[in-house]
């Protein structure tokens, strides 16, 4: 377990473990969309980029007229989100949490650069609490967030590892358990920015803090070449060193996905293509951050295609479906999620975990469909995104906290003479170190 050092105003220094970092979903926006699950949506307002970014190659950019859908489908009471942040110093609304039935129950906000979350209208009577931290225009952020959503249930803001929200509510919120996590923004040209999202339910401990690393295809000779690959042309694609048109880093390797170069898998073949190593910082579009001994929490592939029509084949070998997703992981083929509709569409396989840092930097992607001649798989584009623990360096210059409550309003103010910064990793994993 990762441990952070903690130094304080007497030059104490304690050791503290950090909480692994666990979720239903998570996304780095590397895929060049929303992809956390099938249900995430990109609302008005919302444009993913690739400049300015926090981290990896995408970025989110936010603003006002709409909303982005990022975490949904939490079924329980307590949910953990934990999101990388850039404020644009106009003061807005920025993460709203909903009800199924799209009731807002509780709204995170700027107000005078400070976060601040206020009550919704379904009921969870939320005092107006806000924290006691201006944030920096410009500047990168770690924000982690706990909700409980039964009544006197805690409502917990971290920015970056200063608690600055902790209270309860009074009354429990209505409506089902089952809620999302929009995010939202100033308008135009004001936005804010988004990345490295992960979310989890059952909980309202602190998340570890962590980033999200994405690649795709690299030159190689691949284990699986069956198939027919469409790809004349490799140069817009975000394949990596001499990738030679006509194969399936060449194919496969589009962000956002492009249905112009793909690869058609037919009759019991399999095709996969190298992927560029989580240890390169040399990976076309997917940033500067590289992997080295940090933690792996988990990995996820996602495609993008789909399958014809016709006849039915056989499973395929390994598999429970015809049409399979798989990756190559030290030489040891996993074959995992169905990709089965008729319609292009993104598939997300289960989270997995390599076993070994270094596997990840000779790993392979691809699909497989079983034998039969109907229904042949179409693979446009693959993905690999890995959420990695990164630890945190905290040194704080601040001895006394006093606060004051209304019934309507709460405000925390810390006492400080510290200034406060964050570095997020920008060139391989440095560390996140944050300073109050």
């Amino acid at each position: 377990m990762r441990l952070y050092r903690l130094c304080l105003l007497l030059l104490v220094c304690v050791l503290v473990p950090a909480t692994a970092r666990a979720y239903q979903c998570f996304t780095g926006l590397e895929t060049g969309a929303i992809t956390c699950t099938v249900a995430s949506t990109l609302g008005a307002g919302g444009s993913i980029v690739t400049s300015p970014v926090i981290t990896g190659g995408y970025s989110l950019k936010q603003g006002s007229g709409g909303a982005s859908t990022i975490g949904t489908g939490s079924s329980g009471n307590s949910r953990t989100d934990s999101f990388s942040f850039r404020s644009s110093g106009t003061d807005s609304d920025l993460a709203i949490w909903q009800s199924s039935a799209a009731a807002t129950m509780m709204t995170l906000s700027l107000s005078s650069g400070k976060l601040r979350v206020t009550n919704g209208s379904n009921g969870c009577n939320i005092t107006q609490t806000t924290g006691s931290t201006t944030l920096v225009t410009g500047q990168d952020y770690l924000i982690r967030t706990a909700l409980d959503r039964s009544a006197g249930g805690v409502i917990k803001i971290w920015l970056n590892d200063s608690l600055e929200i902790n209270i309860t509510h009074s009354s429990a919120c209505t409506g089902t358990a089952w809620y999302s996590l929009l995010v939202t923004g100033p308008a135009n040209p004001n936005e804010y920015l988004f990345d490295d999202y992960a979310w989890d339910q059952g909980s309202t401990t602190q998340p570890a803090a962590g980033i999200i690393l994405g690649r795709q295809g690299t030159s190689g000779s691949p284990t699986y070449t069956g198939g027919t690959i469409t790809c004349a042309d490799c140069g817009p694609t975000r394949c990596s060193g001499s990738c030679a048109t006509g194969t399936s880093c060449c194919a496969l390797s589009d962000s956002p996905f492009n249905t112009s170069r793909y690869v058609l898998i037919t009759d019991g073949a399999s095709n996969t293509m190298n992927v560029c190593a989580f240890d390169s910082a040399s990976c076309t579009g997917s940033g500067s951050q590289t992997l080295a001994s940090e933690t792996v929490n988990a990995c996820r592939t996602v495609w993008y295609g789909h399958r014809g029509t016709g006849t039915a084949p056989a499973n395929c070998t390994g598999g429970g479906s015809p049409y399979c997703g798989i990756w190559i992981l030290n030489g040891v083929v996993t074959v995992g999620s169905a990709m089965g509709g008729t319609s292009d569409a993104y598939t997300i396989s289960p989270q997995w975990t390599p076993g070994a840092n270094s596997y990840l930097n000779t790993m392979e992607v691809g699909g497989r469909k079983g034998a039969g001649t109907g229904r042949d798989i179409t693979m446009n584009d693959v993905w690999v995104e890995c959420d990695v623990q990164v630890t945190t360096t905290t040194t704080s210059t601040s001895s006394s906290t006093s606060s004051t409550t209304s019934t309507s309003t709460s405000t925390s103010t810390t006492s400080t003479t510290s200034t406060s910064s964050t570095t997020l990793p920008s060139s391989g994993m440095s560390r996140r170190i944050f300073v109050y």
